[in-house]
């Protein structure tokens, strides 16, 4: 009991203590390692870590288990837990590598939160940015690279998950911490700033980030974007020495290489247009991300960096970016002949449900085929154009894969298969009214009774015996035969008999059949009435389906 109220008193005054001032706290989480600087408000993510190493509630709160915890000579610092669960067999990597180890990566990123489901195997620029948002979230050094602690935080069961991390991955007035005095030495190492390097980011911090902008092609806000300090990190910016690159009236185009390149894949970039390594070099990937720049913001589709181009990506004017971009074209209504991104958007979301099919810019015959497959799989109007109802399945709503879709299209291509034969029957039957009788023919010049309907069911596929008794005995077997008049459906094999002779004919509809009669020497049709009135009805029977 002394020893359960000594424990209390204990806790209650580091609450008391912390509850103050917070530094006392700030220090000791300082002291493991799950804080850089102690500050006498606590980050919660940092008290989240604290919990999560050493098995206790992940509330991110200073209550009484924790700060017992905290302060008890058994803590678990970051290093130990680091080292208690990393999987020592991890890939270090880095920006530009590729190879499965990058698509395992990615995945684990998008587990925790932080990137999303392109799982290609090239260590991208949007690879980098997640990896510095995971950097900045779990308290360690911000620069892209999934290496050394970073890669061992990422697989630790104790990483900090996207949804933990309460605080802004980007830097702006007022914030303060390593990650603002990181970027405060890139600046400083790229002439921008040249105020100390406090790790507090003031005015002076903010007008060089403004400036630090716009010389690289960035939308000019003076905010810090963490991914700024990976392109830091990998030399892909321009420094204050060469700003001048963008005062330049000259064109650029695929096979330019200079810092023009550098810059213009940067400003496209901050407008989500370019996601490729940036470099120096105007590549198929710079031309591709530019044209889809041009197109957004009402600009002739050059593929080239010209005098117009120049002037709406680095002015001050109003910027459409990819987003806006890629909604339009999602709203886009686009048919045969038509190109440009809202085509492309159109190709690639059917590939990935699956449908063979390349992904173009160009309206082409193969994306008219492929479209109607899918209007018809999807129950909706073959138009064979990007339609309103199309483009609201396609982009917003549950689609089948093309898979779950070949059934369908089987299904209806079957049905499909019918109704051409059954319309191919029926005018057949029309066409061949009055042509001549002959006993035992089969066509096409002239017709026996038996010979008129086996010549118009091989027509369509459907085998049959070439004389009406043959005929008769196969329809008996069939499923669907019936004796009652009533149950005569249209395209149907009819019976009947007089004295000597059954006969066979089609039924045409509307209550007529259409047989070849050797009474009138031709092909002819004959009412149910008189069907019924001067013949002995048989049966009938459907074979077409």
């Amino acid at each position: 009991m002394r020893r359960f109220l000594l424990i209390l008193l204990t806790i209650c005054f580091l609450c008391a203590i912390a509850e103050d001032t917070g530094l006392f706290v700030s220090e000791r989480l300082s002291d493991l390692g799950y804080l850089f600087d102690a500050a006498e408000e606590v980050p919660e993510f940092a008290i989240k870590n604290f919990q999560r190493a050493n098995r206790l509630f992940v509330t991110g709160e200073l209550d009484e288990n924790t700060l017992n915890a905290l302060f008890s000579a058994d803590a678990l610092s970051f290093d130990e837990y680091i080292n208690n669960s990393v999987n020592h067999e991890i890939t270090d990597l880095y920006y530009t590598d590729a190879g499965g180890d990058v698509t395992k990566l990615k995945r684990r990123l998008n587990v925790l939160g932080y990137y999303g489901t392109d799982f290609s195997e090239l260590y991208d620029i949007n690879t980098a940015g997640a990896v510095a948002r995971f950097q900045m979230a779990n308290g360690l050094d911000i620069n892209g690279d999934a290496w050394g602690s970073t890669a061992q935080r990422i697989y630790s069961p104790y990483a900090v998950e996207y949804t933990d991390f309460t605080r802004s991955f980007n830097l702006s007035l007022g914030d303060g911490g390593y990650a603002v005095k990181q970027a405060q030495e890139y600046l400083q190492a790229l002439g921008f700033y040249g105020g100390s390097i406090t790790g507090f980011y003031g005015e002076g911090t903010f007008d060089a980030v403004k400036t630090f902008q716009k010389a690289n092609g960035f939308t000019v806000d003076g905010v810090w974007d963490i991914v700024y300090t990976v392109l830091a990190h990998n030399s892909l910016l321009k420094s204050a020495e060469d700003y001048d690159s963008f005062t330049t009236e000259a064109t650029i185009s695929v096979g330019y290489r200079g810092e023009e390149v550098l810059g213009l894949e940067n400003a496209l970039y901050s407008l989500g247009f370019f996601s490729g390594l940036a470099d120096e070099e105007f590549d198929e990937s710079t031309l591709s991300s530019l044209k889809m720049f041009q197109e957004a913001n009402g600009l002739e589709i050059s593929g080239s960096l010209d005098t117009f181009t120049r002037e709406a990506l680095f002015g001050d004017a109003a910027k459409t970016d990819f987003t806006q971009f890629k909604y339009a074209c999602m709203d886009k209504h686009v048919g045969t002949g038509d190109s440009g991104y809202a085509v492309k958007l159109l190709t690639l979301q059917l590939k990935k449900l699956g449908y063979p099919i390349d992904v173009t810019d160009l309206f082409d015959e193969q994306t008219l085929e492929t479209l109607l497959k899918f209007q018809k799989a999807e129950g909706l109007e073959a138009s064979g154009e990007a339609d309103a109802p199309t483009r609201e399945r396609l982009y917003r709503e549950e689609c089948q894969t093309y898979a779950s879709a070949s059934i369908v299209l089987a299904e209806i291509e079957t049905e499909e298969a019918h109704d051409r034969r059954r319309l191919a029957l029926e005018q057949m039957l029309t066409e061949l009214i009055d042509m001549p009788y002959s006993a035992g023919m089969t066509g096409p010049e002239s017709f026996g009774v038996g010979g008129f309907t086996y010549y118009c069911m091989q027509k369509v596929g459907v085998e049959v015996p070439p004389t009406c008794q043959l005929q008769y005995e196969l329809a008996v077997t069939k499923d669907g035969f019936s004796l009652e008049p009533a149950d005569i459906q249209k395209l149907s094999l009819v019976f009947f008999q007089n004295d000597e002779y059954v006969y066979s004919g089609i039924a045409l509809g509307e209550g007529l059949v259409v047989y070849a009669s050797p009474e009138l020497g031709c092909v002819t049709t004959l009412s149910m009435t008189d069907l019924t009135d001067a013949y002995t009805f048989k049966g009938t029977v459907n074979l077409l389906g």
